[in-house]
C-alpha cells in the first residue's frame, strides 16, 4: 500500500502560508531561500539565535556588507545565449509564446497607427 498523507499536510500548510502573496514570488533564487527558511521551521531546527550569530559571522568577514551587489538579488534578464528573458519562473516555451504574442501586439498597433 502507498500513501502520500505524510506530505500532504505540509503542503497544505504551505500553501496557506505562501498562497496570499504568491503573486510577489518572482525571483527563483529568493524564492527558493524562502522555501528553505521554511523546510528548517517545518523541521523545527530553525533557531533565532543562530540565524543571528551567522548572519553577523558573515558581515563581520565582508566588513559589514553582503558580497553581492543589490542588482544580483535579481533574476538575469538574459539567458546565456543573450536572449531576453520574460521571467525566470516561466518554462522556456512560455517565455518564447508571451514573446511573440507580445512583437505581435506590438506589430498590430504599428499597423493600425498606420
Amino acid at each position: 500500500m502507498y500513501s502520500n498523507s505524510a506530505v500532504e499536510q505540509p503542503l497544505r500548510e504551505l500553501r496557506l502560508m505562501l498562497r496570499p502573496r504568491a503573486f510577489v514570488f518572482r525571483n527563483r533564487a529568493r524564492l527558493n531561500q524562502l522555501l528553505a527558511l521554511i523546510r528548517q521551521a517545518y523541521l523545527r531546527v530553525d533557531n533565532v539565535a543562530d540565524y543571528a550569530t551567522d548572519i553577523r559571522a558573515y558581515l563581520d568577514l565582508h566588513h559589514g556588507h553582503p558580497v553581492r551587489t543589490y542588482r544580483q538579488a535579481y533574476d538575469a534578464r538574459t539567458n546565456e545565449a543573450g536572449n531576453t528573458l520574460l521571467a525566470s519562473l516561466w518554462s522556456a516555451e512560455a517565455q518564447i509564446s508571451m514573446r511573440d504574442a507580445r512583437q505581435r501586439r506590438q506589430l498590430a498597433k504599428s499597423i493600425q497607427q498606420g
